[in-house]
């Protein structure tokens, strides 16, 4: 299954992808980083279904990306 966390660099969220990945499933974070922390990801950084985005879900584009209809996003 594919999911998306907002805040996935956050305490909540990265230990959320974590236990996703760890059951076989594609993660997809979106993080502004604005509270979250690379640091809290660093165990699952290199993860093959782990998918970060460095910005905001306030950004169209991001979101667009993110659906179903459009292509994976690129590490």
């Amino acid at each position: 299954m594919k999911i998306l966390i907002t805040g996935g660099a956050g305490f909540i969220g990265s230990h959320l992808a974590e236990n996703l990945l760890g059951l076989g499933h594609e993660v997809f974070i979106i993080d502004n980083l604005w509270t979250g922390r690379l640091s809290n990801i660093e165990k699952i950084q290199d993860h093959k279904k782990l998918h970060l985005v460095v910005d905001t879900i306030l950004t169209d584009q991001v979101l667009n990306t993110c659906s179903d209809d459009a292509p994976a996003l690129k590490r």
